[in-house]
């Protein structure tokens, strides 16, 4: 896939409107017009977003039977156009899908492979899972009232996990064998995140580059526990990528300014996006005990550690760097770490824990 950081800044930066834009230096599908062979097409849907961080008010469709094509990199079949017709009927800012129902997973999951973002239960709290195309992310971007190009993380299951990093690149005193198992513990346990140096065939939207110069990749994940997973095996399957696109359930501060946590109650989703029409709602079966099966953990975005570069910790031992103090605490973080003979250190944005919210009628 092209990334847009490489076109012309005459195309990046653009105020768009309902229709389609041409976007030089890409391929389109087989079905568009021959004569844009070289093209890439992204069909944008919805009112026009205020220079790059959209608009507040912006309604974003998400049931474009053009963006599934661009998406699947073909005409739909019957089943896929039946499939966004029934989504496109349902009133998702009152109803929502049952994560343990097999038949509403496996409708997220085909669902999503056509482009259609998923609010859906994740661990104790939610998460926003879309597409990992380049062109879903920014859409996802632009509704929450993010800059479009805002790298986004990556999530997966287990067995996909040695796949998203470039093992070679790891810091001297690092090896495969005992990060995985580092990664092992941490799930086991529950909801976290790593980031960690990014597999060549990571594209670059999923990406960022660390102060030490290395390009890296960002893993949030549930826990090998979690029912998600289910939801999560049947959607990669629909996949040429073996991830999806996830960012946190929320507005974007950028928006707001000020700092707006993650939701973790679908009415309080569907309150902050009934205006952003054709994003699916998938629920916890019940989300008290969702939360109660993680005692340690507050309902918030994960805890993130990362395992690009080494560090020594106050005591002189090796350390990770812990790159956002969220939903585990840090004790909880230093008794793993310590099975491994390692410590940390906080990065500058894990100085503070991350807001948890606090709803008025709780």
């Amino acid at each position: 896939m092209g990334n847009l950081a490489d076109t012309p800044p005459s195309f990046r930066k653009v105020s768009w409107t309902q229709g389609t834009k041409v976007i030089p230096g890409y391929k389109t599908g087989n079905d568009l017009d021959p004569r844009a062979e070289h093209c890439r097409v992204y069909t944008i849907i919805g009112g026009r977003s205020s220079g790059e961080t959209g608009d507040m008010n912006m309604l974003d469709h998400f049931y474009s039977e053009q963006f599934a094509q661009l998406m699947k990199g073909r005409r739909l079949t019957a089943r896929e156009q039946v499939l966004l017709k029934i989504g496109e009927k349902i009133n998702w800012s009152t109803y929502s899908l049952n994560l343990s129902n097999s038949l509403h997973r496996a409708f997220a999951a085909s669902a999503v492979a056509l482009g259609c973002p998923l609010f859906y239960g994740f661990a104790n709290f939610y998460v926003l899972a879309a597409h990992p195309h380049q062109a879903s992310l920014e859409r996802i971007n632009r509704a929450k009232g993010r800059p479009p190009l805002q790298v986004g993380s990556i999530t997966t299951t287990r067995e996909h996990i040695p796949d998203l990093f470039d093992w070679r690149q790891l810091p001297k005193g690092l090896h495969k064998e005992q990060v995985l198992a580092l990664i092992d513990a941490f799930y086991d346990m529950g909801p976290f995140g790593f980031r960690g140096p990014a597999a060549n065939h990571i594209p670059d939207h999923l990406t960022s580059l660390a102060e030490n110069g290395t390009r890296t990749t960002q893993l949030i994940a549930s826990g090998y526990h979690c029912p998600s997973n289910r939801f999560l095996q049947r959607a990669l399957a629909h996949l040429e990528e073996n991830y999806l696109f996830i960012t946190s359930a929320n507005i974007s501060s950028h928006l707001t300014g000020q700092e707006e946590p993650a939701h973790y109650e679908m009415k309080e989703i569907q309150r902050a996006f009934e205006h952003h029409k054709g994003i699916l709602m998938m629920r916890h079966p019940n989300e008290e005990e969702a939360r109660a099966r993680y005692p340690e953990y507050a309902p918030m975005s994960t805890s993130i550690l990362g395992f690009y570069d080494l560090h020594t910790d106050e005591r002189g031992r090796p350390a990770l760097m812990i790159e956002r103090h969220g939903s585990l605490p840090l004790h909880n973080i230093a008794e793993v770490l310590d099975d491994f003979g390692l410590g940390y250190v906080l990065g500058p944005k894990a100085q503070t824990r991350l807001a948890q919210h606090e709803y008025a009628y709780s």
